[in-house]
Parts: C-alpha cells; structure tokens; sequence
C-alpha cells in the first residue's frame, strides 16, 4: 500500500473535528462548563485553566485536542464570569502545548 504524505495528519484532524461535534451536541462540553462553574471560583479560574490544560495536555500528547474540548468549556466559561478572552485563550494555547 503507497502511502500519501500527510493522510494520517488529515485523517487525524478529521477524527478530533467529528469528537468535538459529537461532545458539542451530546452535551458533553456544556455539562464541562456547568460542573467547572459548580468547582472553580474566579478567582482561582486563570491559573485552574493554566493546571487544567496542562494535566489533559500531557495526558492526551495532542494540543488540537485540548484547545478544541477543553479549550471551548473554558473559553465559554471564562466569557459568562467577564474574564478576558484573551487571558483564557492564552492560557488554552500555552498550557494545550506543555511538553512535559
């Protein structure tokens, strides 16, 4: 079998793009958001994104992936307690790309 460059990274993509749907309209990334408002104060959120991130970055091994799910709950969360968004996105992408 000839393998063409870059169709493990194409399909790779594709199977996250299809996890992410699936949590989004199963409810999984809304019931993220409600337990983390249930858990996390505002004024621990910032660095609870930062360890957060980190922990399921390293777990997973994929940045994609965590800003994608992860990433979603806390932005949205993070957006309803009047947090900048940029703060929390910068805390998303620094932390999705831990090497540990």
């Amino acid at each position: 079998m000839v393998s063409k460059p870059g169709l493990f990274q194409s399909l790779f993509l594709f199977l996250i793009g299809i996890l992410i749907s699936t949590w989004i309209a199963s409810g999984v990334i809304p019931s993220l958001m409600v337990f983390g408002f249930h858990l996390i104060s505002a004024k621990w959120f910032l660095p609870s994104v930062f360890i957060v991130c980190t922990i399921v970055g390293t777990a997973i091994g994929s940045a994609f992936t965590v800003i994608s799910t992860v990433g979603i709950a806390f932005m949205g969360m993070g957006i309803t307690m009047g947090m900048n968004p940029a703060m929390v996105a910068g805390g998303n992408y620094l932390r999705s790309n831990f090497r540990g």
